[in-house]
This record gives structure tokens, sequence and C-alpha cells, in this order.
């Protein structure tokens, strides 16, 4: 079975006092609507990063796509092997960053995790960091 929502996410760039660029890539089944969001934010920690464009297409989704009692079953590709494991596992979670995102699996989410390689997909990946690096100049020169 297709998941309702698939994401694939990711973020660069994130250090101390440095920006950070994120993306995401979303496909919504029931519409067979594909779109891209994307942003830059300041001072956060690669963790805080990683979790933004998660949280971003959750949003998204909600506010244009979620009807009351809905428990849509949602797909998170990343390049992150520490994201999967947290993903999974909520005890080892830094409650945190994941505390937007556990507000939609309090919803009903059903939020599923898999690690993706860069070889298996390249091309979306290079995109991906494309943005995100975009973004992060934009900031930092701007």
């Amino acid at each position: 079975m297709e998941p309702d929502l698939l994401v694939i996410g990711g973020a660069v760039g994130a250090s101390l006092g440095g920006p950070a660029g994120w993306s995401a890539f979303l496909h919504v089944q029931a519409t067979a609507d594909s779109m891209k969001l994307c942003g830059v934010e300041r001072n956060v920690l690669l963790n805080e990063a990683d979790v933004l464009p998660f949280v971003a297409a959750l949003r998204w989704y909600h506010d244009t796509q979620f009807k009351d009692g809905d428990q849509p079953t949602v797909l998170c590709c990343t390049d992150s092997p520490a994201m999967v494991t947290a993903g999974v596992d909520r005890a080892l979670r830094n409650q945190d960053d994941w505390r937007a995102l556990e507000v939609f699996e309090d919803l009903g989410y059903q939020i599923q995790w898999s690690l993706e390689s860069r070889d298996r997909n390249p091309a979306i990946f290079q995109e991906a960091a494309r943005v995100r690096r975009e973004l992060i100049d934009a900031v930092s020169h701007g």
C-alpha cells in the first residue's frame, strides 16, 4: 500500500551560529500532486535542521489535505541514519528537536521512516542538495 504522503527530506550546513538549508520533496498519493518545500534557518544545530523538512511537509499536509478522523500514513525518507533510528524509537529522540513531529503522531499520523541511499536515487538527492546550498548562499551573502 502506498503512503498517503511521501516525503524525501534533509538539511545541510548547520553548525553553531550558522545557517541551515533544508528541503522536502513531497508526493500526495490521493491527488498525485508533487511539490517542493524549502527554507533556511539561522542558528540551528544539525539535529534541529534535520527535522525541519519533515515538520514543514506535515504542516502543509495537515493544513491542505487532512480531514477530521483521518489517520494518514506518511513515509519519511532521509539519508540520515540518526533520523531513521530516532524516528523508529521515540526513546532515542532529543525531545526538543522532535516535539513538533510528535504533535502529528499524537494526532494519529502513522509516520514510517526509511533510510535512502544517495546512490539509489542520486538525481533527487543532488537536486535537494543544490536547493539547500542555494538557500544558504543567499542568506550568507544577502
